[in-house]
């Protein structure tokens, strides 16, 4: 997901334990990634420090990593060997290409080890007595520290004498509580946690254990005269009691493994912009509900006060009727979302609101702004009418307490995190909401009015954002660029982000250097050029002709027709050179030439005049517009104006080039818009006329050119079979071929 900059933001905070890097973040680029997972997972392994040395600066040998498996058998994994080949910069000692940094938390309630001077000596220590949480166990671990190590460029770790916890009571302490009893301690013989070390490899049956500086805490420990039957001399005694030693190490684990969170600068402090707000409005005249719904949910800061002030007046109200609008306008490259609305069960009062919104622009998206708005200001259990000319709204409002809507179907709804904000607010205010449909545009004077302030509202600069991790039904979110919140369709959304890399992956190939550098220049109309790749003008759905259509637009379109110079890549034994071009037979046949050939200019002149004609009267005939406020757009179009002065070569006139590959220029949809033609009529008109034009090029370019390929075929014996046992004889050669080289 990283990849494609999406990330999931939850709405409540949790705390990851047992280790703050997850192994698979450093697998994420292999393409054995779930293979790599579905092993980590058998093997209860998760976190990088599993795998590492105690001071965070080696990868641990396998052999190593194994002892500690619960299953020891089996192959060294691919995923170690991975991490070998992509974080290691020393494979002889398997020094990380990184440093993981200690967790230094501050832990007033604990004391540590004390940190020595780095030095390349090894500092023995007697009688300090360490304990910490381990998560393997999911117990204490007690030890006597032996010696510390702090080399130059790392972590000081500790070497300690392992010892456990007597679990059986002593017969003195018989009539004390489990939590009252003293803690009494023995040597560990041998454990799991036992790693190599130089005090591991004597005879003795004492297990050592290596472990971070900053990772244990100590405690204090004396010697006890006290005997147990099961247990082997000595016997030392803790001076805290095993409950209490046990719950600090677990808070301080908790506190190591616990991702921290920054803190809250003055601005967001609650008591401080409380006193700011105080200087301008009485906040204990608003409802608290409304207070904390606004304060909450509403951004950025400067909508609180005036929306504050609304509810204030509001307040004594319990039947609320609203007229609401919402505004698109999508003139530039930024569209820009308005909404509006009025306050209608008492005009005296004069109340309305306005404002802007940014981030999937849409109509419905600015009319439930509009809606939300309103609701948020409503008095508590009071009844709310809202008259909105949108539709869609309407009918979504409806849906929203059907049983058929259900969780996963309501994140499929545009505008779903808004929507899920508006019940939130109906239920947290106990709202009767009902929305009653009005004609747009029909003469009601609320409803314009509520129009003007939508539109008005669009020139703000304080467009309005709702934070949804304060509303509990929103447990979590997608966000795209870490900034924008996917409130689309998830599946949709992202395959449209996918198609749009793959589609940028497809145009830096390096046959379509022309045609990305005109699409920077914004002379290619995408949205035409989708509709036209899709467009299918014949009477059945698939069929012979329009399969050879789409082939003819997709091998046109990617420089991959079937010339002379691709033939000849493919067929070297059957067609042994580059045969000039069939048209001019001047230059070598390759697909940049066909383009640029000097007699398909002179062959496409005459079509090009032709439909310049009937351009005309398409758009003039539909038009209601005066013809002299558009007439330049067809006159003065590059597409047909190079008729009157033809150039030295296509390539010359980036426009017409476009279009002969199949890409629609921008300047040939321009004209409907400038001839106010609706974008529906736009399509059917648009896409038939480039379907009439492009039927007749491939009939004068690409059938002629055909013609004289079947007569070189002819002339050379070169025949459809001929084709067929090419390949089958090439594939049987490198079938051969491979079989002796593994011989």
């Amino acid at each position: 997901m990283h990849h494609y900059k999406l990330e999931f933001k939850f709405s409540f905070k949790f705390n990851t334990k047992g280790g703050l890097y997850p192994i698979s973040a450093y697998l994420i680029r292999s393409n054995q990634f779930f293979n790599f997972i579905k092993s980590l997972k058998n093997k209860d392994l998760f976190y990088i420090n599993q795998i590492i040395t105690a001071d965070g600066l080696f990868l641990r040998d396998w052999k190593d990593i194994k002892k500690l498996l619960p299953n020891k058998k089996g192959r060294t994994p691919g995923w170690y060997q991975y991490l070998k080949d992509n974080i290691i910069l020393n494979q002889n000692n398997l020094r990380l290409n990184f440093d993981l940094p200690p967790t230094n938390i501050h832990n007033p309630l604990v004391t540590r080890p004390k940190i020595i001077p780095q030095s390349t000596n090894i500092k023995r220590i007697k009688n300090i007595w360490i304990a910490y949480w381990c998560p393997r166990t999911n117990d204490v671990i007690f030890g006597r520290i032996v010696e510390k190590q702090h080399f130059y460029n790392h972590h000081q770790t500790i070497t300690f004498e392992h010892f456990t916890h007597i679990t059986d009571s002593h017969s003195s302490h018989n009539n004390l509580t489990p939590r009252s009893r003293p803690t009494y301690l023995t040597k560990c013989t041998g454990c799991n946690l036992s790693e190599p070390n130089t005090f591991n490899s004597n005879t003795n049956s004492t297990c050592y254990i290596t472990s971070l500086s900053n990772s244990t805490i100590i405690i204090n420990v004396s010697k006890s005269n006290k005997t147990f039957q099961q247990y082997r001399k000595p016997f030392y005694k803790c001076v805290k009691q095993y409950s209490t030693i046990k719950q600090n190490v677990i808070i301080d684990y908790n506190l190591r493994n616990t991702r921290s969170h920054s803190n809250p600068t003055l601005s967001e402090d609650p008591i401080i912009y409380r006193t700011q707000l105080e200087n301008f409005i009485d906040l204990d005249s608003v409802n608290i509900l409304n207070r904390n719904l606004i304060t909450q949910l509403i951004s950025p800061d400067t909508l609180h006060l005036p929306l504050f002030n609304i509810s204030k007046q509001l307040s004594t109200y319990n039947n609320i009727e609203f007229y609401t609008d919402g505004s698109l306008n999508r003139d530039d490259d930024f569209p820009k979302m308005g909404y509006g609305w009025i306050f209608t069960t008492n005009l005296s009062d004069n109340v309305k609101f306005s404002g802007s919104c940014k981030d999937w622009p849409s109509s419905s998206k600015a009319e439930l702004m509009a809606i939300l708005t309103a609701l948020i200001t409503c008095t508590p259990n009071s009844k709310v009418q809202i008259y909105t000319d949108s539709a869609s709204c309407i009918d979504t409002f409806n849906k929203l307490n059907s049983p058929k809507l259900t969780a996963r179907r309501f994140q499929k709804l545009n505008n779903c995190t808004i929507w899920n904000t508006v019940k939130y607010i109906i239920n947290t205010l106990k709202l009767n909401v009902s929305l009653i449909k009005v004609k747009a545009h029909s003469g009601n004077p609320l409803n314009d009015a509520a129009d003007m302030l939508a539109k008005e509202g669009s020139l703000s600069t304080d467009y309005l954002n709702i934070k949804i991790q304060h509303i509990n039904t929103q447990s979590y979110h997608l966000t795209f660029n870490d900034t924008i919140i996917i409130d689309r369709n998830i599946r949709k959304t992202t395959k449209r982000i996918t198609n749009f890399q793959n589609f940028q992956k497809h145009l830096s190939h390096n046959q379509l250097d022309r045609i990305k550098h005109h699409a920077l220049n914004n002379l290619i109309d995408w949205e035409y050029s989708q509709l036209w790749f899709k467009y299918n003008s014949f009477s059945k759905p698939t069929c012979e002709q329009y399969t050879k259509h789409v082939s003819w637009k997709i091998k046109c379109s990617s420089n991959n027709l079937p010339t002379m110079d691709i033939l000849n890549r493919n067929y070297p034994d059957l067609i042994k050179e580059n045969e000039p071009c069939f048209l001019c037979s001047l230059h070598i046949e390759t697909n940049d030439h066909l383009w640029n050939c000097p007699q398909v200019l002179s062959i496409i002149k005459p079509i090009f005049e032709k439909f310049y004609e009937k351009f005309k009267t398409i758009i003039t005939s539909e038009s209601n517009s005066v013809y002299a406020l558009y007439s330049d757009s067809i006159t003065q179009n590059p597409i047909f104006k190079w008729t009157k002065k033809p150039p030295t070569q296509i390539a010359d006139i980036p426009e017409l080039y476009c279009l002969l590959r199949n890409f629609i220029p921008t300047n040939l949809t321009y004209p409907f818009k400038a001839a106010k033609i609706s974008k529906t009529i736009t399509k059917k008109l648009l896409l038939n006329f480039i379907f009439d034009l492009h039927r007749e090029l491939y009939e004068k370019i690409w059938k002629v050119r055909a013609t004289k390929w079947k007569q070189y075929k002819k002339d050379h014996d070169i025949n459809k079979k001929s084709f067929v046992n090419y390949r089958r004889n090439r594939q049987q050669n490198s079938h051969h071929n491979s079989t002796q080289r593994n011989n």
